[in-house]
């Protein structure tokens, strides 16, 4: 014999939602569904850099950076040699790292080949989307002495000068490699250098009162006699129409 009572049942069941169906019958109404919690992953990662060359132990090196995010507790830098990283690519293995840096070096990094990185953050709440994407080429330096200071004529012209007169010069930085193009006037420890537009010069100092011009190949020494004694300068500067 049939129940009508559950026929009742199943005809209400066709037509309302299980739980009116289950209270209009007399049975216990099904749970809430759980409470979603909103995610908030950290922001992409912002001023990604790379600083490339050779590190203290001579290896080839890229380093990246970026602005620590309070809200991320770790990163992850994706690279590949060739533009368009995305997560699909490979992670690097840091050499070194810290809260905002990762170098990346050893068979992988080899002079002259360009290297494209992007970061992500990532936090108990999820993981942020990619940074911008940057890259960076890797050089083995022509010098052992010391570098203290880089100007650029913001064109095609890098002018990077240290201890021991040394003047290093390229014309971006990054794939053409840097030569050497010190003045044997000036054997001097060499502090500072910048570029101005209106003599379309560079101009260096360093110990001793030296003082050099040129444009980033050929320099003049500059006639410092009507100062006092040597002077050791640390730096130079452009305001627009004086050096100071």
């Amino acid at each position: 014999m049939f129940n009508k009572k559950r026929i009742v049942c199943l005809a209400k069941f066709s037509t309302f939602s299980l739980i009116l169906t289950l209270a209009a019958c007399g049975g216990s109404s099904s749970s809430s569904p759980p409470t979603t919690i909103p995610q908030n992953p950290p922001a992409a990662p912002l001023n990604v850099q790379v600083v490339s060359g050779d590190g203290d132990s001579s290896e080839l090196e890229n380093t990246i950076s970026w602005t620590l995010d309070p809200a991320a507790t770790g990163y992850t830098v994706y690279w590949d040699n060739a533009p368009g990283v995305t997560v699909n690519s490979s992670q690097l293995v840091p050499a070194a790292q810290g809260l905002r840096y990762v170098t990346h070096s050893g068979v992988d990094v080899i002079a002259g080949n360009a290297y494209y990185y992007r970061v992500q953050a990532t936090s108990a709440d999820g993981a942020s989307g990619l940074s911008a994407e940057v890259t960076g080429t890797p050089q083995m330096s022509i010098t052992n002495n010391a570098l203290n200071d880089v100007a650029w004529n913001g064109v095609n012209t890098l002018v990077a000068v240290g201890d021991s007169g040394v003047i290093l010069s390229s014309p971006n930085g990054m794939a053409d490699a840097w030569v050497d193009a010190s003045s044997a006037n000036a054997p001097q420890a060499l502090t500072g250098v910048t570029w101005e537009n209106v003599n379309s010069q560079f101009l260096i100092v360093g110990a001793g009162s030296t003082v050099l011009s040129g444009d980033g190949t050929n320099w003049n020494q500059e006639d410092l006699s009507n100062l006092p004694g040597a002077v050791n300068l640390e730096d130079i500067a452009w305001l627009g129409d004086k050096y100071i």
